[in-house]
């Protein structure tokens, strides 16, 4: 009777005992599956204080557990491991990151931390005004130049580890392009972000460019001196000279440097007094637009024949 107790439903019996073993060494697997999980590092500091350089982002830990415990949350979601550094000093520190640190899913537990410690550099968080550079990029239109630049602020905020913001001179504008422009610039630009660890609290500032016309100075050599309302015979000494323009570039820097214009004396004044060998200073017409002599002006001596004088004098 015992034994047909035993061997009744023998078949049945066999495959239960099979898949519950089955089963407990499954569930005994899933419970110390090891898997590597990142978590976000977050520095915490005092006000006044900031981790400068590059501290690591992440830790990578390895958790081990029931991996449905795991998929039940968004890794992305998981909270960061907070590095406490709020009574920390300027200088440099190693800060120890222990399992208690991290926050893991339900029946999950930490048996890895990589790295386990962290080198950290904290320096003073200081504000201070920083000089405005506009990047100003090519050239106006042939002829023109910069007149003035002006940028609305000069200076902007920035904030920062106190040992770069000592090293820090200017902060500059995106390019700004001018290249053939005549008319002036008005304009809202962006500042370029200063070296990693500053941060800009103004943004934008309006830079003014006032464009004009480029004034040079021309020398030209050989000029014939042309003598106006003297009498036939009357001698001119050098009766060529050099002078110098100055006006706008468009005009003076033309194509083959021919520049159009005349040299002349005008001796009536001189001769309705009766001199007759007297120095006069040159002067131009039909000059470029806007050009004038450069002193010293060259100066000339005339000559009137003595009868043209005696005429005169009657």
């Amino acid at each position: 009777m015992r034994l047909t107790f035993i061997t009744r439903n023998l078949t049945l019996k066999i495959f239960s005992l099979v898949l519950a073993s089955l089963l407990y060494v499954f569930v005994g697997l899933e419970s110390a599956t090891p898997v590597d999980v990142e978590f976000r590092l977050e520095y915490h500091t005092a006000d006044d204080m900031m981790v400068t350089g590059d501290p690591p982002a992440i830790v990578l830990t390895t958790l081990q557990g029931p991996w449905a415990n795991l998929r039940s949350f968004d890794i992305a979601t998981l909270p960061p491991v907070v590095v406490d550094l709020a009574g920390a000093e300027p200088g440099t520190l190693r800060h120890r990151i222990d399992t208690g640190d991290i926050q893991v899913p339900g029946g999950m537990k930490v048996v890895a931390i990589r790295p386990s410690e962290v080198e950290l550099t904290l320096d003073r968080r200081v504000e201070r005004l920083v000089v405005v550079e506009p990047d100003v990029t090519e050239r106006p239109a042939f002829g023109y130049e910069i007149v003035e630049i002006r940028v609305e602020p000069k200076q902007v905020r920035v904030v920062g580890p106190m040992a770069r913001m000592r090293a820090l001179d200017f902060v500059a504008t995106r390019p700004i392009d001018i290249g053939g422009r005549e008319d002036d610039v008005n304009m809202e630009v962006d500042l370029r972000p200063p070296a990693p660890g500053m941060r800009l609290l103004d943004k934008r500032v309006r830079v003014l460019i006032e464009i004009g016309e480029e004034l040079v100075t021309r020398t030209f050599a050989s000029q014939k001196v042309v003598i106006d309302n003297a009498p036939r015979g009357t001698r001119v000494a050098p009766d060529s000279v050099s002078v110098a323009l100055k006006g706008p570039r468009r005009f003076l820097d033309v194509a083959g440097g021919k520049v159009s214009f005349e040299v002349f004396v005008d001796a009536m004044p001189e001769l309705e007094e009766g001199q007759q060998i007297f120095e006069k200073n040159v002067s131009i017409r039909n000059a470029p637009e806007r050009s004038l002599l450069v002193i010293p002006v060259p100066k000339v001596t005339l000559q009137i024949p003595k009868v043209a004088v005696r005429k005169k004098r009657k």
